[in-house]
């Protein structure tokens, strides 16, 4: 982990964090699942879009989501995604055979 801090105050402004976990691959388990996974930044580049004089929306960060489209998960997963607290309407649909 690392993190910035303001020169002036000493005060910690950002905290970095990364993390890497290891995916099994176990076949008889149907594991690993392929997956898309989304990053999140924050949406903005400073703390008050609002100011920017060429108004907020020059203010997004162009790096505020990340895309893997390629990515793995545990196969545990599916159980997370099928004990989810919204109701399915909203939530996760349940995959057929054809996807």
């Amino acid at each position: 982990m690392s993190f910035d801090e303001d020169p002036n105050t000493g005060e910690v402004t950002l905290v970095y964090t990364n993390f890497i976990h290891w995916v099994a691959s176990l076949p008889a388990h149907e594991s690993p699942i392929k997956a898309t996974v989304r990053a999140f930044n924050p949406l903005f580049k400073s703390n008050n879009p609002a100011a920017h004089p060429d108004g907020f929306l020059a203010d997004i960060n162009p790096d505020s989501e990340h895309i893997f489209p390629n990515a793995i998960i545990e196969s545990g997963f599916e159980e997370i995604r099928n004990r989810a607290p919204w109701p399915t309407e909203a939530g996760e649909k349940k995959p057929t055979s054809a996807e």
